[in-house]
């Protein structure tokens, strides 16, 4: 037997064979892309701000304590980020710096394109300067943002102006370069809690806090999008003139197109000059069209603790306040901006759509009871053909393919494993914390607290459906006292 001729068959099967993987793995990442494996890579993505760039799979930025924002206002971000159904998960964000930085996974985003990613994790900032903050970015340049979700909180402190919102805090289409792309947010999801807090403290006659689920502000389209993330915007004017505060569904203050979008969170304003709450926007210039939207969440607008007369609050299930403003210096009036509002449906526990003013042009606005939001006759203008479906289990409309999400709320102590209660864990397909040094998923299924805290644990089930759990951890003496006696046997 010619053993030598055998080896070396055997040798080139094996090279081959190793040869044709690595082209078959090479093959995975599309022409043109970088791909990312680790935290590192996506930590590198800065190096090269222009590149396009590919997840290969989830990517866990718990090593990074605090996480610093991919790209800033003078050198931002404008190259493509294809999440590839991938989850950046554990990310945290507790320190900024500077004069208004931009603050989420990416800071500052222009001409660029970010798509088909969900982040999970948690923004906690306090920063006298004013923030603009989104778990996906904290400001967006002419840029695409799609198909991309958010779980967890944005919580933010200031004296100065803020744009908060679950996806990005500010959406424009101001460039800083010649070439002029899309602008818009279109089917995505925002599940996290956003709330911004504080107070005036600079000496100047306008502030605002603009407050939203998926923008804080927007100049471009947002399309196709929910909120299911309760909004909060609570302000005080520190005795200073112009002051608004402003919180909506969708977006706080919308200059830009809003289309096919609902919000089911609740959405609450408190200020001490002038408070605003929307179902869909807080704020409403009518330069361009509001239409086929609905809102079922709570909306509620307070004025507290108010240092002068000149001072008031409106709630819209719709619109808090439309813009109604001519300009006295300016030859333009509304009437060059025909815009209209129509085909949005807010549910009745909201007296009015509009809280303050009204439209130039408002068609087909109307109040729905629990039962007339659970048909589909009752959304008169909803393309249920290419857009729309109504969900079996929500008993509302949902955008098409847009996957199930039920939120529950957990509450256990620090070592005690909490029940999924109606839940089957052989159903599930993968689970992410905001926190996970707050509280996880253990071995045998069960929600277990660490330490005392909040966070979100997500799961996916097999058939596509989102499990948002809302986790609240006590503390508990006893397993203080057990680790603080045996936790050296660990």
């Amino acid at each position: 037997m010619n053993y030598k001729r055998i080896l070396s068959v055997f040798l080139i099967f094996i090279l081959t064979f190793g040869m044709c993987s690595t082209a078959f793995a090479t093959d995975d990442v599309p022409e043109g892309y970088a791909a990312i494996y680790t935290a590192e890579d996506l930590n590198n993505i800065r190096n090269n701000l222009s590149g396009k760039y590919i997840l290969m799979n989830d990517i866990d930025l718990s090593v990074y304590e605090n996480w610093v924002p991919i790209g800033k206002n003078e050198n931002p971000f404008n190259g493509i980020l294809d999440g590839n159904s991938f989850t950046v998960k554990n990310i945290n964000l507790s320190n900024v710096e500077g004069e208004n930085p931009s603050v989420g996974l990416f800071g500052t985003a222009a001409n660029s394109q970010i798509k088909d990613i969900t982040v999970i994790g948690q923004i906690n900032v306090d920063n006298d300067n004013g923030i603009r903050a989104g778990l996906i970015c904290g400001e967006a340049y002419n840029s695409v943002i799609t198909k991309c979700k958010a779980y967890g909180k944005v919580d933010v402190t200031t004296k100065a102006g803020v744009w908060v919102g679950g996806i990005t805090g500010y959406l424009s289409t101001y460039s800083n370069t010649d070439e002029v792309k899309e602008c818009k947010i279109e089917f995505c999801q925002n599940n996290a809690s956003v709330t911004v807090n504080g107070v005036c403290g600079y000496d100047t006659n306008g502030i605002n806090y603009f407050v939203g689920g998926i923008a804080g502000l927007s100049e471009g389209t947002i399309s196709k999008s929910s909120n299911y993330g309760d909004i909060n915007a609570i302000g005080s004017n520190g005795g200073y003139d112009y002051f608004y505060t402003l919180a909506g569904g969708i977006c706080g203050n919308s200059d830009g197109e809003i289309n096919n979008c609902y919000n089911v969170g609740n959405i609450s304003s408190i200020g001490t000059k002038y408070v605003f709450a929307g179902g869909i926007s807080g704020f409403w210039y009518q330069f361009e069209d509001i239409y086929n939207c609905y809102n079922i969440g709570q909306v509620k607008a307070e004025v507290k603790e108010a240092t002068d007369k000149y001072n008031y609050s409106a709630v819209g299930g719709i619109i808090g306040v439309v813009e109604s403003l001519v300009f006295p210096d300016s030859s333009d009036s509304f009437a060059d901006y025909p815009a209209s509002i129509r085909n949005c449906y807010y549910l009745d526990d909201v007296k009015n759509a509009f809280g303050e003013n009204s439209p130039q042009d408002s068609i087909n606005i109307k109040s729905l009871t629990g039962e007339e939001i659970s048909k589909q006759s009752s959304f008169k203008g909803f393309d249920f053909e290419n857009v729309w479906e109504m969900s079996a289990t929500e008993n509302r409309p949902v955008l098409q393919n847009e996957p199930s999400v039920i939120v529950i709320e957990i509450e256990t102590k620090t070592g005690k494993p909490a029940k999924l209660k109606d839940i089957d864990k052989n159903n599930i397909l993968s689970w992410s914390s905001s926190n996970e040094k707050i509280a996880v998923i253990n071995d045998n299924g069960d929600v277990k607290g660490l330490s005392t805290g909040t966070t979100d644990i997500v799961l996916t089930m097999n058939d596509g459906t989102v499990i948002q759990c809302n986790v609240t951890v006590e503390f508990s003496l006893f397993w203080w006292l057990f680790n603080l006696l045996f936790g050296w046997l660990k």
